[in-house]
């Protein structure tokens, strides 16, 4: 899969009803090697609260368990709620460090803030972004590292202290 998308579509009797796009991250600061990114997962009104947006997610997951990929990021528009809500219900945690602006290609002069949620494939690595709000709170300021090798020794730490 290096360096290439997957395309997954949810299909009601012949007709689109969704669809979701994987692959490797585009995000610099990220290692596309171990990290995934969710480009894009969408479902039609008509069928938002049937189990088609779940479903995509759920057989994205499973195509990325018996992968190298740690984690799975995605982004969001900063305004979705309803989307928003449907990452968190799935255990995606806010990567409150990586936000950048949108720019839309038929806008050129807005931009829309957009947010960086990160879903850990194996228990572990949620245990291990679980502890970015730990260190939030134990140090009275957002954590700015991405270096996962620099938090999991963290992790380990606080881990070992019972924090």
């Amino acid at each position: 899969m290096a360096g290439r998308s997957t395309t997954l579509v949810a299909e009601v009797g012949g007709t689109v009803a969704g669809f979701a796009d994987y692959g490797p991250t585009r995000d610099e600061d990220l290692d596309p090697r171990s990290h995934a990114e969710l480009n894009s997962l969408y479902v039609l009104p008509a069928y938002w609260s049937c189990g088609y947006g779940f479903g995509l997610w759920s057989k994205v997951q499973s195509l990325l368990r018996p992968t190298d990929f740690a984690t799975l990021s995605l982004w969001v528009l900063e305004g979705n709620q309803r989307g928003r809500r449907f990452y968190e219900r799935q255990n995606c945690v806010l990567d409150r460090n990586a936000t950048k602006l949108w720019r839309p290609e038929t806008e050129a002069l807005v931009e829309v803030p957009i947010l960086r949620f990160v879903f850990g494939v194996y228990r572990r690595h949620m245990k291990v972004i679980g502890y970015l709000g730990t260190l939030d709170r134990l140090f009275a300021v957002p954590v700015t590292t991405r270096n996962w090798s620099t938090i999991t020794a963290i992790a380990r730490v606080l881990c070992d202290r019972g924090t």
